[in-house]
């Protein structure tokens, strides 16, 4: 088994780390800041540091920096934590800049943390099931007090719409998340608990895993405009088992979250184009407007005479390297006064064949692929 350092100034993810390495048998040290760590290296092996990128005085940047000037430690292996969203060409030039294994991004899945661990440490491991443990001197109030302490830093919250289960005082109701993150719940329900009522919660997000019951206090409670009421949970002392749970709850929302959030990036992206297009307000009026740039949703047209607003249109458009013109239906969203005599219109499409849509879909992704000096 391996010796891994792991430093992090946020005290429940650095246990939350030790927890799941030590449940594979490694041996490992937790820091709280860079200084811990390079006290501990003065006298200390290391087969692996795991370090977030953002922390006070000495950041994780500085951290590998030294790591790798010094001798002893130039050639252990590390993993960067960190919660912002990379793409994956920063994320390459981050790791090859920093000369680190991997960089591991917030929140994560314990599988994928374990697989960057097996291939830093060149050792082959079996993913077992986490199961209760003897964590030395961490304590669960520890844990309770540090992932209160964490607070939206840790991951913002979530819209996610879950299916809850709620008992207090011997009384049970059943409702629905609005959004969620790793400190709580909002919820969305016929009836709720009175303020600071002590509740138990049982989450079933995924069809087939077993639902995550965690403890939680009402921090507020209001009424809807619907006749329903709205509360936040605040998660209370959640047992390390309990916050390994739900921690992995809302790494797998984040990546179903983050999976939308891209598909609708991917069709809402505007690209750029030139060109003509030929604008059928009715069967006796046609009109010429230059294209400005087009999505998957619609595209803005430059012209000098008004286009009816909410007016059904027939678009005639051609896209860069087609062999013909293509048609589709749009109506008038917006149209402002650009300058004087210029107009600019802002048409979505409506009824869009296939066809169409697939083409406007490859011409926006490719443009949006290619580096921006490119377009």
């Amino acid at each position: 088994m391996a010796v891994i350092h792991v430093v992090d100034d946020e005290t429940a993810i650095r246990l939350l780390v030790g927890y799941i390495l030590r449940s594979l048998g490694h041996q490992v040290e937790l820091h709280a800041s860079s200084d811990e760590l390079f006290a501990k290296l003065a006298h200390a092996p290391a087969d692996l540091v795991i370090t977030d990128f953002i922390m006070p005085r000495i950041d994780g940047f500085e951290l590998c920096r030294r790591l790798r000037a010094d001798a002893k430690t130039a050639k252990v292996p590390i993993i960067v934590m960190t919660g912002f969203e990379l793409e994956p060409l920063v994320a390459d030039s981050l790791k090859n800049g920093l000369s680190v294994s991997d960089i591991l991004p917030k929140p994560f899945f314990a599988e994928r943390l374990i697989d960057m661990v097996t291939r830093s440490t060149k050792q082959a491991q079996t993913i077992e099931p986490v199961t209760d443990l003897a964590l030395d001197d961490v304590s669960e109030a520890r844990i309770a007090k540090a992932i209160r302490a964490v607070g939206q830093r840790l991951q913002p919250r979530i819209e996610a719409k879950i299916n809850v289960s709620i008992t207090w005082e011997q009384q049970a109701l059943t409702a629905f998340t609005s959004d969620v993150s790793t400190t709580g719940l909002y919820i969305v329900g016929e009836r709720c608990p009175p303020p600071n009522a002590d509740v138990t919660v049982a989450v079933a997000a995924f069809e087939g895993k077993a639902p995550v019951v965690l403890h939680a206090v009402v921090a507020h409670v209001r009424q809807l405009d619907d006749g329903a009421y709205g509360f936040g949970l605040a998660l209370q002392e959640p047992r390390v088992q309990s916050f390994y749970a739900w921690y992995q709850l809302i790494a797998r929302l984040h990546q179903v979250d983050r999976t939308a959030h891209q598909a609708v990036r991917r069709t809402t992206t505007r690209a750029p184009i030139m060109g003509e297009v030929r604008v059928d307000v009715d069967a006796s009026q046609s009109v010429l407007c230059a294209l400005g740039d087009i999505s998957a949703g619609g595209m803005r047209l430059f012209g000098e005479t008004p286009l009816p607003p909410e007016a059904p249109l027939t678009i005639h458009f051609q896209l860069p390297e087609d062999a013909g013109a293509r048609k589709t239906r749009a109506r008038v969203r917006w149209m402002q006064k650009q300058a004087p005599g210029r107009l600019v219109y802002g048409l979505a499409f409506e009824e869009t064949d296939d066809t169409v849509a697939d083409a406007i879909a490859r011409y926006v992704n490719d443009l949006a692929s290619r580096p921006l000096l490119e377009i």
